[in-house]
């Protein structure tokens, strides 16, 4: 065998290895890009607000709607900036099913970690305190949207009553 072709066979997969390990490790850098626009994601859907890990946990323990969760960053994050205004849709799409939050990535990464959550931005979805799913980046708004749309018809199945045929 050619060591040339032995080395050159395996390079993509380091060099995958290699940035996912790169992403997971630096999570989402606050200095790379200018401040994102809340009046832009206003526009494009609802407004997610920003809650802390600790008001995410009382939250998520006493909501009855689902609670889904994207730990990202405000600014700084291509990523971030790219599923922003696809959560802001979703929360706009589901208002009155499920409540969509953002919690600050880089100041709860042992929280966000806890929960799977291990790459900037990350997604968790609640029902009733309890994780569903979680889904990190790449993923979509198309994604999140099934995810929800499943947890919604089971959550409704376990608080709508059965009535009995006889």
């Amino acid at each position: 065998m050619n060591v040339c072709s032995h080395f050159s066979s395996r390079l993509p997969l380091t060099c995958v290895a290699i940035a996912i390990c790169h992403l997971t490790l630096l999570g989402c850098d606050a200095s790379n890009s200018a401040p994102h626009s809340v009046q832009q994601e206003q526009m494009r859907g609802h407004e997610v607000p920003v809650v802390s890990g600790a008001e995410l946990q009382m939250l998520v323990q006493q909501s009855d709607e689902l609670v889904l969760v994207e730990f990202g960053v405000n600014f700084g994050c291509s990523r971030c900036d790219d599923m922003r205004p696809q959560i802001a849709r979703l929360a706009g799409e589901f208002e009155g099913q499920a409540k969509v939050l953002r919690v600050d990535y880089n100041a709860n990464r042992g929280l966000a970690a806890q929960l799977g959550a291990n790459i900037c931005p990350s997604y968790v979805l609640f029902r009733r305190g309890e994780v569903v799913v979680t889904r990190s980046y790449p993923t979509s708004a198309d994604l999140l949207a099934a995810d929800l749309d499943a947890a919604t018809t089971r959550n409704h199945e376990h608080s709508t009553p059965t009535v009995n045929g006889n």
